[in-house]
């Protein structure tokens, strides 16, 4: 189990801000600033593509950087999953997986919570160390694709854990900042295309930025393979693709 493995690339520096975004900005911010005190845990929820993981590694880079002792753990549901049936196959206690593994984390981001629901033995493995991780201070932060409360066959007593501290949501973000991701990701692979172009794309209300991001990184490619502009029609091709 690594620890402090986040993605440089994922900073607050480069999340882009609106409104849709800018509770679960700034109460990721408060958790930088006191970890273990403010917020904990943080839960952010919302669709996939709208940069929970972003700002997961956020945290743990600015956490690193202004606390370059703390051991900070970052964990999709699936590793932790598996983290768990290894400790069970090998027949350990849940005290005994907490003192080897978890003790010693001062900050634990845990991603995409739902995929726990239903699996009963990894629901109580993750109660067990989050009660050691609270009691100790230790900061704590969760994702999911929505509400804990909304998370079909997970257990009630998680959920009332959950709702210690602090939800912030992530919402589909509105034309202006869509408009805005584009420019900057355009601007980062040193390409120029029509302003029609990159409004046409932002006006695709069931596009996330994920989706986006593709859509942009397609556009690029084609830009550099081809050396032409990309048209209308083109463009309409790509979007189909993602927006099925």
């Amino acid at each position: 189990m690594k620890v402090n493995n986040f993605n440089p690339k994922y900073t607050f520096d480069n999340f882009i801000l609106g409104e849709y975004n800018s509770f679960a900005h700034k109460a990721a911010m408060a958790v930088v600033d006191s970890p273990g005190e403010s917020y904990n845990p943080l839960f952010i929820f919302g669709n996939d593509g709208l940069g929970k993981t972003h700002l997961m590694h956020a945290i743990g880079n600015e956490i690193l950087k202004k606390y370059p002792n703390k051991k900070v753990l970052y964990l999709s549901s699936n590793e932790f999953i598996f983290d768990i049936i290894e400790s069970i196959q090998k027949n350990k206690m849940i005290d005994k997986l907490y003192a080897e593994k978890y003790e010693n984390i001062d900050v634990l981001l845990l991603d995409d919570i739902q995929f726990i629901a239903g699996k009963e033995r990894v629901q109580e493995e993750l109660f067990h160390i989050f009660n050691n991780m609270y009691q100790n201070k230790k900061q704590i932060v969760l994702t999911s694709d929505r509400e804990p409360k909304y998370i079909p066959n997970l257990r009630e007593r998680l959920i009332n854990r959950f709702e210690w501290g602090l939800f912030a949501d992530l919402s589909m973000p509105n034309y202006e900042t869509k408009l805005k991701i584009i420019k900057e990701h355009i601007k980062k692979s040193e390409t120029n295309f029509d302003e029609e172009i990159l409004s046409k794309i932002a006006r695709y209300d069931n596009l996330n930025i994920r989706e986006i991001e593709g859509i942009i990184n397609k556009l690029v490619a084609l830009y550099s393979l081809s050396n032409k502009s990309i048209c209308l029609e083109e463009l309409e091709e790509i979007i189909k693709f993602y927006n099925n």
